[in-house]
């Protein structure tokens, strides 16, 4: 399997230089000789076996995250019908402005918002195939598996990188899993999202806190 995949591949592991908290790094990652994305260097078997879980869990994954967008669908719903009552109370002290505001205000989220998640719901299916498509290719190529599994995700998570996934949340991190769900339901909070693949992520050459090497010194 690693005699196919270098034949394939565009892929070389290089010793990467990066700065955290002020002290410098040392690293051996696999880097993207075309892209200059940079990928944690993981054992090609465990890319075999993670991309063979990602094949058979991507069908459970899709539903949780369609789940999770018609939940959203029912808080904006039960919010707009809530702002007629606020608009009634408004009405009773005669706020004519307070009515106007949350009439209008109201109506714009509301069918921005379900216009959103439709679009959501609608697309997550292709993102779920195609998630799978890529992990077939792991049978002759795991790095370009990876590769092609980390932008399809990362593309399905509104292009928002790790740093965004819902593990490095503190709301997460320092609330009961159930708790911080409906919190995130209940603000609308788009800041968190789910990798189901989160070792495949990338970072990049071009990142401020690397140092050596630099896309210039792949192309030599």
């Amino acid at each position: 399997m690693s005699v196919i995949s270098n034949i394939f591949s565009t892929f070389e592991e290089r010793e990467v230089i990066k700065v955290k908290n002020y002290e410098h790094v040392k690293k051996i990652e696999v880097i993207d000789t075309k892209t200059f994305d940079r990928y944690k260097k993981i054992p090609m078997l465990h890319i075999a076996r993670k991309a063979m879980f990602i094949f058979l869990f991507s069908p459970v994954f899709l539903v949780l995250k369609i789940s999770f967008n018609l939940m959203q669908i029912g808080v904006d719903c039960t919010a707009y019908a809530w702002s007629y009552w606020d608009m009634a109370k408004a009405l009773a002290r005669f706020d004519f402005v307070k009515i106007f505001e949350l009439s209008g205000t109201s109506r714009i989220d509301f069918f921005k918002h379900i216009a959103q998640d439709i679009i959501y719901i609608v697309r997550a299916p292709f993102f779920a195939v195609a998630m799978q498509f890529a992990a077939l290719i792991a049978i002759v190529s795991p790095n370009r598996a990876r590769k092609a599994i980390a932008k399809i995700e990362r593309r399905w998570n509104y292009s928002m990188d790790l740093s965004y996934d819902y593990t490095r949340s503190k709301d997460f991190k320092n609330k009961p899993l159930l708790k911080a769900l409906f919190e995130t339901l209940i603000n609308r909070n788009e800041s968190v999202v789910c990798y189901l693949a989160p070792c495949f992520q990338y970072g990049s050459l071009n990142d401020k806190h690397i140092i050596y090497p630099l896309g210039e010194d792949i192309k030599r």
